[in-house]
């Protein structure tokens, strides 16, 4: 069995965005299980039924999160019910309700994406990039006159060499 854990394409050091920014990158590219097969392999627990113990506690560790985040799931559920477009016919609510809904649904959302190791990607860095000319130009056209508010969340960094033929 390759207890290896996969090739990182980001330093785990303090990394110098494109536009100047120094920010700490949020993803590491590995499954649990690849990080629990390379912890085991490096023998700190020398017989079987130790490794099956740590596997069962770190088993134990991983439904205690889920438990925990089922009722995060369960407030978004309920946020986003008076969004969903889904839903044929349901009521109209006043203006405060679906303000409130509103707020508490955005609140939610940033909550996770931020448990999650998402950063949000500030206005005028997506600004920026609009206005330097990029390797690959696309034009993007959208109806944002359709949407109260639009914002964008990353999790690490991926830098490649492309070649473009001419």
């Amino acid at each position: 069995m390759d207890t290896t854990l996969p090739e990182c394409t980001s330093r785990p050091d303090r990394l110098q965005s494109r536009f100047g920014a120094s920010e700490r990158d949020h993803f590491i590219p590995a499954r649990k299980i690849d990080v629990l097969n390379a912890m085991i392999a490096q023998g700190a627990l020398g017989s079987e039924p130790e490794r099956d113990k740590f596997r069962q506690f770190c088993h134990l560790l991983g439904a205690i999160y889920h438990y925990q985040y089922f009722d995060q799931l369960e407030r978004l559920r309920n946020d986003y019910f008076y969004f969903s477009p889904d839903l044929d016919g349901h009521p109209r609510f006043d203006t405060a309700t679906v303000e409130r809904a509103y707020t508490d649904l955005i609140d939610a959302l940033t909550k996770v994406l931020h448990g999650a190791n998402f950063i949000e990607v500030p206005h005028d860095e997506i600004e920026r990039a609009h206005r330097k000319h990029g390797i690959v130009r696309v034009n993007i056209k959208a109806p944002l006159d359709d949407y109260r508010e639009v914002r964008f969340f990353r999790r690490g960094h991926h830098m490649e060499t492309v070649e473009i033929a001419t």
